[in-house]
């Protein structure tokens, strides 16, 4: 199943199109003052036509390596081109924020309830099967981790 924007020229293929995805790039983790290789992976379901799925990992191979599980719930917008989401992360727990799909960008932004964790993404449209990935977490009004990796898709 194929999502559409009411955007028909530039047609996003991550979370827009079910399918497989894997991450591997760079980050910055401030406890460990350090930067690290990140590694991940994520499935894009369409169980409806108004809601997608998105659930994965990515792995941060720091010294003390750690994983960050995440799964995420979109439901479309009243806005153009925009999808709100919920998403649980097994670190931090609930998140909530938005997807702007603009030309061959969609631009991310969440944060938990009290607004003690937000962060930003940027995903710029590379093909079809790929995406390149720009992001920072912040906890507690500092960036924790900051990372730059590239999409692929392995599979539909």
């Amino acid at each position: 199943m194929t999502v559409r924007t009411q955007n028909p020229q530039e047609q996003h293929t991550f979370l827009l199109r079910e399918g497989v995805w894997e991450a591997e790039g760079t980050g910055y983790v401030a406890a460990d003052a350090a930067e690290a290789r990140i590694s991940g992976r994520t499935e894009v379901r369409h169980p409806g036509p108004d809601r997608i799925t998105n659930e994965g990992w990515m792995k941060v191979h720091t010294p003390t390596v750690f994983e960050i599980w995440q799964r995420y719930e979109f439901r479309p917008s009243s806005r153009p081109n925009t999808w709100t989401f919920v998403s649980h992360n097994d670190r931090v727990g609930e998140l909530t924020g938005e997807v702007l799909f603009w030309g061959p960008f969609a631009l991310i932004h969440y944060a938990s309830a009290k607004g003690r964790f937000r962060g930003t993404e940027t995903l710029t449209r590379v093909s079809d099967a790929e995406y390149d990935s720009v992001g920072k977490f912040v906890a507690d009004g500092r960036a924790e981790t900051v990372w730059a990796v590239k999409l692929r898709r392995v599979s539909d």
